[in-house]
């Protein structure tokens, strides 16, 4: 992801939503291991607003063959 965190505009910020039964602490954690990855939180999107400043907000959806449920 050439230039990750630049948007025109403001900052590009992303998420990853998973359904209840997958383990958010494994993907939480494959997240933070990422080098692109800054300000990695855990956080519930049906009540996030992205903060001001915000121009790029992308929902990657992890799901069972997600890698950081691999060997689970």
């Amino acid at each position: 992801m050439s230039g990750w965190g630049g948007a025109g505009g403001g900052a590009s910020r992303c998420a990853w939503a998973i359904s209840p039964e997958q383990d958010a602490h494994a993907l939480l954690e494959w997240v933070r291991a990422r080098s692109d990855m800054r300000f990695v939180n855990l956080v519930d999107l049906r009540a996030y607003r992205c903060p001001r400043g915000t121009a790029h907000f992308h929902v990657y959806v992890a799901g069972p063959t997600h890698p950081a449920f691999s060997g689970r």
